[in-house]
């Protein structure tokens, strides 16, 4: 099976890597994953409005511990901020070369200069796992007490 040849190569894909990478449709591709994870053969991480596709629960879990690894070491480098939206945080990511890359893999981090909403609810969902519940929902987000952390 070509799917889950990919995963066992690439570890974690997102169902539009496995789209491109085999020419099927959205809905064959999802049809097929729905039926690897049924049988335990893969596994989906859904962060926030992206769902990603991982060749097992171990992996799955490295990958996430990894974007949370990336977000917490920007954060500690930037002591003075005390509270951290997604959108501060991607402009944080995309501002370095590292997290950049890390999170390029799976995101189109930026389309005309803005932040795609996929990606702006993918890193409120890292930082979530990261800082907990959000002190505040507003218009422009979630906000998150820093403090702490580092």
């Amino acid at each position: 099976m070509q799917i889950r040849s990919l995963l066992e190569t690439h570890g974690c894909l997102t169902t539009t890597e496995i789209n491109n990478a085999l020419g099927l449709t959205h809905s064959q591709t999802f049809y097929v994953l729905e039926q690897l994870k049924n049988a335990g053969q893969a596994v989906e991480v859904v962060a926030g409005k992206l769902a990603i596709w991982c060749k097992d629960q171990e992996t799955a879990k490295r990958l996430i511990e990894e974007f949370k690894s990336e977000v917490k070491r920007l954060l500690c480098i930037n002591r003075w901020m005390k509270y951290v939206t997604a959108q501060k945080a991607a402009n944080l990511i995309v501002s370095d070369k590292s997290a950049r890359r890390l999170f390029a893999k799976y995101l189109y981090m930026t389309r005309r200069g803005a932040f795609l909403p996929v990606t702006l609810s993918f890193i409120d969902y890292i930082l979530h796992e990261l800082l907990g519940e959000p002190i505040e929902r507003g218009a422009r987000g979630a906000v998150y007490f820093v403090q702490g952390l580092c």
